[in-house]
C-alpha cells in the first residue's frame, strides 16, 4: 500500500471550499509570510498566529522550464503567484494551452499528489489558470 505524505507539513490544508494555503502573520507587525516561520523577517518578533492565504492568486512572473528536474518532465513552469492576504508564492505552474500564461492573469490552488519518493507519494501545492 502507498503512503500519502505532504511535501512539508504547514504549507496547506483542507478548506470548506477546497485547499487553502497557510502561512503566519507576525503578531507584533502584521507582516504575512509564507512558508510560515518562527521569526519575523521584518521586526524579528517570534510572536505569530497561523495565517489562512486563502486559494486565488494573481501571477506575478512565470517561465516555463526545458530541462529536467528531479520531480517533473519538461515542459514544465514556475512562476510567483500573489496571494490577496499579501505574500509572494512561488509555486509550479499547471500548463494549459487554452490559457496561456500572462502576467495578472487569475490563478488558482490545486493539492495533489505529484510526485512519488519511494513507496510514498508526495502530496504538494501548485497553481493553474483559473
Amino acid at each position: 500500500m502507498t503512503e500519502t505524505v505532504n511535501v512539508r507539513d504547514g504549507l496547506f490544508r483542507a478548506g470548506p471550499e477546497g485547499p487553502v494555503l497557510l502561512g503566519a502573520r507576525c503578531t507584533s507587525c502584521g507582516d504575512v509570510r509564507f512558508p510560515a516561520s518562527p521569526l519575523c523577517p521584518e521586526c524579528l518578533s517570534t510572536d505569530s498566529e497561523e495565517a489562512d492565504l486563502g486559494a486565488t492568486g494573481t501571477l506575478f512572473s512565470f517561465t516555463v522550464v526545458h530541462m529536467k528536474s528531479v520531480h517533473f518532465d519538461p515542459p514544465y513552469a514556475v512562476g510567483y503567484v500573489d496571494m490577496a492576504a499579501g505574500p509572494r508564492v512561488f509555486t509550479p505552474l499547471v500548463i494549459d494551452a487554452a490559457k496561456p500564461f500572462a502576467v495578472g492573469m487569475a490563478m488558482a490552488l490545486e493539492v495533489l499528489p505529484m510526485w512519488n519518493e519511494g513507496e510514498s507519494q508526495v502530496t504538494a501545492f501548485r497553481f493553474r489558470p483559473s
